[in-house]
């Protein structure tokens, strides 16, 4: 991390909340309590952005590299800004249909490696995804080594923060089918139709869907394959997804 990257101190980063800077998350001690503080975690929990309970020194261990002995009246409170701006699923949708597109969504279950996080959202830009969900927690921090990750892909690419129970209120409420990749079934990618309005979800590196997120899955699909190799890596199921999903979108153009 880097100065412009942090923002400390209860009322900076209160003003920098009420001014619409956008977060990656907030990290307090439990032990610092206030009325400003708790106007901090209230506006950015409002504004979903992650308020995460530390100890004292995990704070500080952040700020040493860039202050080392200086003397950094913290009160407590950190802020790690984002390097992209966040949205809104539901504006995204309704872009959608304002534009008379058909809208695709790709949900991230756990994926926590920054480089797969960044070739994943590399993918998704250039096959037209129309929103990316990610959950507060348990996902790959996006900060500049994802900007890098993703070769600069990320700045064209919506992002969206939102727990699963969001999530799923969202696509259930707008009639989004959910389809995940998963080895645990027979049936194959180019089977399910993928014209329609659709969120395709990627399971985490190690134990792919979880069971959660699975069970609201209106198809699961795997990808065929003729090697010995058990899966593919989760960017490359991402990608090799979302190419079939615009194959078939293109082919009920022509």
């Amino acid at each position: 991390m880097t100065k412009k990257e942090i923002i400390f101190g209860r009322k900076p980063i209160l003003e920098a909340l009420q001014d619409g800077i956008d977060f990656d998350k907030i990290l307090y001690n439990a032990k610092s309590i206030g009325p400003e503080m708790d106007a901090i975690i209230r506006t950015a929990k409002s504004q979903s952005v992650s308020v995460i309970s530390v100890p004292r020194v995990k704070i500080e261990r952040l700020l040493w590299p860039m202050y080392g002995k200086q003397n950094i009246n913290h009160q407590g409170v950190l802020g790690i800004k984002s390097p992209v701006q966040f949205f809104k699923a539901q504006d995204l949708l309704d872009k959608c249909y304002d534009e008379g597109r058909v809208p695709l969504f790709l949900v991230l279950d756990g994926v926590t490696d920054t480089r797969n996080f960044g070739a994943i959202v590399r993918s998704a830009e250039c096959f037209g995804v129309d929103g990316l969900i990610v959950p507060h927690r348990g996902s790959a921090a996006i900060d500049a080594f994802a900007v890098k990750s993703s070769a600069g892909a990320i700045h064209n690419l919506p992002i969206c923060k939102m727990d699963w129970e969001e999530t799923k209120r969202f696509l259930q409420g707008n009639g989004i089918a959910l389809a995940g990749a998963s080895i645990d079934t027979e049936t194959f990618i180019q089977d399910i139709d993928m014209t329609i309005p659709l969120a395709i979800v990627m399971g985490s590196e190690g134990s792919g869907l979880s069971d959660n997120v699975r069970k609201h899955c209106q198809h699961l699909f795997q990808i065929p394959m003729v090697g010995q190799t058990e899966s593919l890596n989760v960017s490359v199921s991402a990608g090799i997804s979302l190419y079939e999903v615009l194959r078939q979108r293109l082919m009920q153009m022509e």
